[in-house]
């Protein structure tokens, strides 16, 4: 291979291993009254759920990156003591499912060794009532080199890229009107 050959090859996978940290939009389970107002977050709680396997260090982790992405949100800060005229919220992360994968097997063949984060978050007002409730799942499943380098750390940083997008904008769901086709399909 010639170095051009090689330049290329290596600039296709550092692309392709940015879909792991790409953000997903959240699925609606209860709305929020009104999805165009301003949120700022207070506090973020990370847990897991009784039948998901993660460790301590990795909750920490994740609810790090989702204060610092928080904190460092453009074009402002999305936490609470950069916006006063936001409505204070709490989020409270729970993960159902987290899987590692295996490197191993996405690199022999996309789709086996999967790995994926799976939650449901709840947006908690000041009084501590729940006002919205979403479910965000983030995966990775490509194959070849690409899913072999790409870890889950990276599937974590889109992860909590999401959770940011979705107190930025609770209004860009899953559900979402502009997710729908416009006009109804006819068989043919």
């Amino acid at each position: 291979m010639n170095i051009k050959s090689l330049a290329a090859l290596a600039l296709l996978c550092v692309g392709l291993s940015a879909c792991g940290s790409s953000v997903a939009r959240p699925d609606v389970v209860t709305a929020l009254a009104d999805p165009n107002q301003k949120l700022a977050v207070v506090d973020v709680t990370c847990t897991a759920g009784s039948a998901t396997k993660i460790d301590p260090v990795t909750l920490d982790r994740i609810k790090t990156g989702i204060l610092n992405e928080l904190e460092h949100a453009k074009p402002v800060s999305l936490m609470a003591n950069a916006n006063p005229d936001a409505r204070p919220i709490s989020l409270k992360v729970n993960l159902t499912s987290y899987e590692e994968g295996n490197a191993a097997a996405r690199l022999m063949l996309m789709g086996l060794g999967q790995m994926h984060i799976d939650s449901d978050i709840e947006i908690v007002d000041a009084s501590g009532n729940t006002i919205g409730a979403y479910k965000i799942a983030k995966q990775f499943a490509l194959g070849g080199v690409v899913g072999a380098t790409t870890s889950i750390k990276d599937v974590e940083s889109g992860f909590e890229s999401s959770v940011v997008e979705l107190v930025r904008d609770p209004s860009k769901t899953a559900s979402s009107p502009r997710d729908k086709p416009k006009k109804k399909l006819k068989p043919l």
